[in-house]
């Protein structure tokens, strides 16, 4: 069963970072410990609600933090980052070959599993692959990355086969040397 942050015992902090760490002026912490509904979720521009604009409105696609506080006072910071899988967000791009330790996290949690159809082996544990190679000007960017396990990723350097990323990040179209296509697209997480 899915529950909110408060059912688990976590509770936002009642300190808003915009105030300095002053106590909100009701005294309590965030209801429901959700961005736009009382949580301290804070975008690193001086609003705690992530918005930007100091409305209450939460927006997803914007990065932030979260500061819970969990019975017993221990205090956890939560960064938040937003996974693409619509349009190509080139923020954590790189000129590099390897990525970054957060642009690979990032496609590891879009993508959940190998991209190869059929393949469930865990991201996490899989090869950080360019669909257009990197000695071929393919950048290394979560437009242009997947999650292959090593087998397939082999199957995908193997003559006749190429991968794509159609419709947006994270949808994996693959093609067989026989013209056939197979897409899988990003992990689905329960909400």
């Amino acid at each position: 069963p899915s529950a909110a942050p408060g059912a688990w015992g976590l509770a936002p902090d009642a300190t808003r970072p915009e105030t300095g760490g002053r106590p909100r002026a009701d005294g309590r912490p965030g209801a429901g410990g959700r961005p736009g509904a009382g949580g301290r979720h804070s975008d690193g521009g001086g609003h705690g609600d992530g918005s930007g604009s100091g409305s209450g409105a939460w927006d997803p696609g914007m990065p932030g933090t979260w500061i819970l506080t969990v019975p017993g006072g221990s205090r956890y910071r939560l960064d938040l980052h937003p996974v693409p899988v619509r349009g190509c967000d080139h923020r954590y791009a790189t000129s590099a070959y390897r990525p970054g330790a957060l642009l690979r996290h990032l496609v590891e949690v879009r993508d959940g599993e190998c991209t190869f159809t059929g393949c469930s082996h865990p991201a996490s544990r899989c090869d950080f692959d360019h669909a257009v190679p990197y000695d071929r000007g393919g950048a290394t960017d979560a437009c242009n990355a997947g999650a292959r396990s090593r087998r397939c990723h082999q199957v995908k350097q193997s003559r006749g086969w190429s991968v794509t990323q159609e419709p947006g990040p994270g949808w994996h179209r693959w093609r067989t040397p026989s013209g056939r296509t197979y897409t899988k697209g990003p992990k689905r997480y329960p909400a």
